[in-house]
């Protein structure tokens, strides 16, 4: 049997915006039970534990449209199930059915879904999230520029300092001499980091 979901899909972790995912189930490939199971388990049981808005859309090949259509009821009952809505009303196909899906979340909205001219033989829907930008954090961060660094004049200055002249001044007497020479050559720089 010729595997239909990956269940390795490639993720971007970095904005947890929002979870966009593409699904094309070749018209070809039979739609068995076995195959919405596989659906339910790959796809929708993970998606369920994202706490950004989820989209799902592709070519599903499935006709939605059809109320008794088997597929379409097992499709139907999986996205209840599962808290999703199928948000296309019309036909997405040159032959009349509503193939091509747009799915999300109940509580995500989807507006001005629109289904457009012909591609080929699917039509191109449209449609805007009415997602927040994420929120901007700027962040100080405080280094030396150990690079810039004359490691000659360093020592130079270490070696003609009271740290090397004088071997029983006390640590603290130690320290402070450390910290005006490496002052002097490598001074503190501070750089703005942004983290979404």
């Amino acid at each position: 049997m010729k595997r239909i979901l990956d269940d390795n899909p490639s993720t971007f972790d970095a904005m947890r915006q929002l979870v966009l995912l593409g699904i094309y189930r070749p018209g070809s490939a039979p739609l068995t039970p076995t195959c919405f199971n596989e659906l339910q388990s790959t796809v929708f049981e993970q998606l369920v534990y994202c706490s950004c808005p989820v989209v799902v859309c592709g070519d599903f090949n499935v006709h939605f449209d059809l109320r008794d259509y088997g597929n379409a009821v097992r499709l139907r009952d999986t996205l209840q199930s599962f808290g999703f809505v199928q948000h296309v009303t019309e036909p997405t196909h040159a032959r009349g059915h509503t193939l091509d899906l747009v799915i999300t979340r109940g509580e995500t909205d989807v507006l001005s879904l629109r289904v457009g001219g012909p591609i080929s033989d699917h039509a191109l829907i449209r449609f805007v999230l009415p997602l927040k930008k994420p929120s901007v954090e700027a962040q100080w961060i405080t280094s030396r520029a150990w690079r810039r660094l004359s490691r000659d004049a360093f020592t130079s200055d270490l070696a003609a300092s009271e740290l090397c002249a004088d071997q029983t001044r006390s640590q603290t007497c130690r320290l402070t001499t450390w910290s005006s020479s490496t002052a002097t050559f490598s001074p503190v720089c501070s750089t703005s980091t942004v983290q979404l």
